[in-house]
C-alpha cells in the first residue's frame, strides 16, 4: 500500500464515521491548536542558510507559484459553475496544498469541508498511486 502513513488514518476515520454514523464538529480550542502546530512545524523545518541559498531562485518560485494560482483559480470557476460550490471551496479543492492545511483553512473560513478534502485525498491519492510507476516505467524507457 502506497502512503501507508497517510491512508492508514484516512481510512480509519471514513471507517469510523460509516459505522459510527458521523463524526462530531471540532471544537474551535483544537481548530485553533491545530492551526497553530501546523504553522509551528512548517516554521521550525526554515533554516536561514537554505533561504539564502534559495535566493537565486526566488523569481521562479514566484512565477511558478502565480501560474499554480491563476490555474487553480480557472479550475475553481468551472468547478464552482458546474456544481454551485462556492467560490472559496472549488478553491480550496483544486489549490495544490496539503490536505490538512486546506481543510483547515476550509474550517475556518466555514467552507464545506468534505468538498474539499474529497477533491484534495483524489489528488493526493491519484499522485501517490500513479505517478511513481509512471515516472519508474518512463526511466527505464529512458535507460533502454
Amino acid at each position: 500500500m502506497p502512503t501507508p502513513k497517510l491512508l492508514g488514518p484516512i481510512l480509519a476515520t471514513a471507517a469510523f464515521s460509516v459505522f459510527d454514523g458521523g463524526v462530531q464538529p471540532v471544537p474551535f480550542w483544537l481548530m485553533a491548536a491545530a492551526q497553530a502546530s501546523i504553522g509551528l512545524f512548517m516554521g521550525m523545518q526554515l533554516d536561514a542558510d537554505r533561504i539564502v541559498k534559495t535566493e537565486k531562485m526566488v523569481p521562479y518560485i514566484l512565477i511558478g507559484t502565480a501560474i499554480l494560482i491563476v490555474v487553480s483559480i480557472g479550475m475553481a470557476n468551472v468547478l464552482s459553475a458546474r456544481y454551485s460550490f462556492s467560490l472559496v471551496t472549488a478553491f480550496l479543492a483544486m489549490a495544490p496544498g496539503g490536505i490538512a492545511e486546506m481543510s483547515l483553512a476550509g474550517m475556518s473560513m466555514g467552507e464545506n469541508v468534505s468538498i474539499i478534502l474529497t477533491y484534495q485525498l483524489v489528488r493526493v491519492l491519484v499522485i501517490n498511486i500513479f505517478i511513481p510507476p509512471l515516472l519508474a516505467w518512463w526511466f527505464k524507457a529512458k535507460q533502454a
